[in-house]
């Protein structure tokens, strides 16, 4: 007979001032990391939105509470939960399990999650921070919480709840937010995680209905932890050519084509997922340009410097406009470069596409690049 312990019904609410309560954050982190709906540029909301939306920026606290392995999803001890604002996007069931629980976490209805788990870990406090393997998810739902847990003074010296299965470069981020591996718990996979004191901050990048809501405030965060230097300029000639050859989807058909033709422009090809962070953010440094498939190689601009140019190769999908914003924000210049899909994938983010030259070329001379 299961422990019932380890098989539960949890409630999901859909407020999180419903099931949790917030630990009090500082004046200026209040208001520098307030929550608002992304838009698709800095002039209009999102399609059927009729005016921008703001949240403040919330850290929960669970007192006996738990995790549900690696979803990374917190419950309280009457077992009931939020998952706006704390997943990526409450409608896929696939989020809701960080693609890692599928086998112990169930969606089965929009108000219950069921959950089966071997046992039960126990630890005194920590900060839920979770993982992801994709770069970009990495950066934005996760390693962005510690701007919201830097703002909240009490949570000086906590360690950070992370996952058995973070990257190592996921790892060296943290080093450098001045967590190493000892400052970190890892959760195991299929384990139902139990804390004396667990603090949730809320996703920076989340989905909420039809909406995406970000804190555009912790991506400057983000730059100066890393180690961005706000002063830098890009070196004129200093072009980046990000490579998605070795990814599953959403791969440049005719990517030997491209690289011919930016060869002519000066661009060197790099994998960033190759690279160290502190490698990346080396390169990055005095970029001009930098070049890519939408995807998480792409966001090396995150370290480039708010002169550079930004060229996002793409085809037409209405959520791929997230790196838009964030450029944005920066101070840097983002250029789309379309394309058209050929090899269908079932997801439509996920199709491999084709971008021809002369499209490529008339983004890189529109742009006042020279040869």
């Amino acid at each position: 007979m299961d422990d019932p312990a380890l098989s539960n019904t949890y409630r999901v609410v859909p407020e999180p001032s419903q099931c949790f309560a917030f630990e009090p954050l500082t004046e200026d982190g209040e208001r520098r990391y307030l929550f608002s709906q992304m838009l698709d540029d800095y002039s209009r909301p999102r399609e059927g939105a009729a005016m921008v939306q703001t949240f403040p920026p919330r850290v929960a606290r669970l007192d006996q509470g738990s995790v549900l392995g690696l979803s990374f999803l917190p419950v309280t001890r009457d077992k009931t939960t939020c998952l706006n604002f704390f997943t990526h996007n409450p409608g896929n069931p696939d989020k809701v399990t960080n693609f890692e629980e599928t086998a112990n976490v169930d969606l089965v209805a929009p108000d219950r999650i069921r959950g089966r788990f071997d046992g039960i870990d126990r630890y005194d406090e920590g900060v839920l921070v979770g993982d992801h393997w994709n770069f970009g998810h990495w950066l934005y739902n996760h390693l962005a919480r510690l701007a919201l847990s830097a703002a909240a003074p009490r949570l000086t010296g906590v360690p950070l709840v992370v996952g058995e299965n973070i990257l190592p470069s996921h790892a060296e981020c943290l080093e450098r937010l001045g967590f190493p591996g000892p400052a970190l718990i890892r959760l195991r996979k299929g384990r139902l995680a139990r804390f004396r004191t667990l603090w949730a901050p809320m996703m920076p990048l989340c989905g909420w209905g039809r909406n995406i809501f970000w804190s555009p405030g912790t991506i400057a965060f983000l730059r100066e932890r890393l180690g961005v230097d706000p002063q830098a300029r890009a070196r004129p000639g200093r072009r980046l050519y990000i490579t998605r050859r070795g990814s599953r989807w959403r791969r440049v058909l005719n990517e030997d084509e491209v690289v011919a033709l930016l060869a002519q422009w000066g661009f060197e090809v790099i994998d960033p997922g190759a690279l160290s962070i502190a490698r990346q953010v080396e390169i990055a440094a005095d970029a001009e340009a930098i070049m890519g498939p939408f995807g998480a190689g792409l966001n090396l601009f995150l370290f480039a410097p708010r002169s550079a140019t930004i060229f996002e190769l793409k085809y037409p999908v209405p959520t791929m406009d997230i790196n838009l914003s964030i450029c944005t924000h920066i101070g840097q210049r983002f250029v789309p470069v379309m394309g058209f899909p050929v090899v269908a994938a079932a997801n439509e983010m996920n199709h491999d596409f084709i971008v021809t030259p002369d499209v490529v070329e008339k983004a890189l001379d529109t742009a006042g690049l020279r040869r």
